[in-house]
């Protein structure tokens, strides 16, 4: 999906990059690049490493999200990585029938994120009761945790199950 790119990232990035813990906490001050240089190459790393993947992107709440926070990750995949909004994933919007499937269908596309290889990215907002409930993740991302309500987290953390059987090996 991704060629080879030098991309400029600061230090906390480049650190998140190149440690590539399974649990990482960005605790970074305002400006530092979470979005952007910490989720966006992060998002891409995971559904490359898992093609047709659940990958949920917790968000506090749907306005968030697509106020802030996916223009963000998608601006640094347009603009550093190269991707194409509609060439190499989609939003909000079902995805052109020669691209992979996922492992588990989406019926309904419209808060989540699909991607050429088969990885879908849900968005789950922690406004919404019972986001993750039925979901079967391999990864989660998040952002803007400082709203995150830790019960409804909880709840949709309970739906990453890692996917043995085809990412086990990860």
């Amino acid at each position: 999906m991704v060629n080879d790119k030098i991309i400029g990232l600061n230090r906390p990035q480049a650190l998140l990059h190149i440690i590539n813990a399974n649990k990482t906490y960005g605790m970074w001050g305002r400006g530092t690049g979470k979005s952007n240089g910490g989720l966006g190459p992060r998002g891409i790393t995971l559904m490359e490493k898992m093609p047709r993947a659940q990958i949920g992107l917790i968000v506090p709440t749907y306005e968030m999200a697509f106020q802030k926070i996916i223009g963000n990750i998608v601006g640094f995949w347009e603009n550093e990585i190269g991707l194409v909004n509609g060439t190499d994933f989609v939003i909000g919007k079902k995805p052109p029938e020669e691209w992979a499937k996922p492992i588990i269908p989406v019926f309904k596309h419209d808060y989540v994120i699909s991607h050429a290889n088969g990885c879908v990215m849900p968005i789950l907002s922690l406004a919404v009761e019972g986001a993750g409930n039925a979901f079967n993740l391999q990864a989660v991302l998040g952002d803007e945790a400082k709203f995150f309500n830790e019960r409804k987290l909880k709840e949709i953390l309970r739906a990453l199950r890692g996917g043995y059987k085809d990412f086990g090996h990860l």
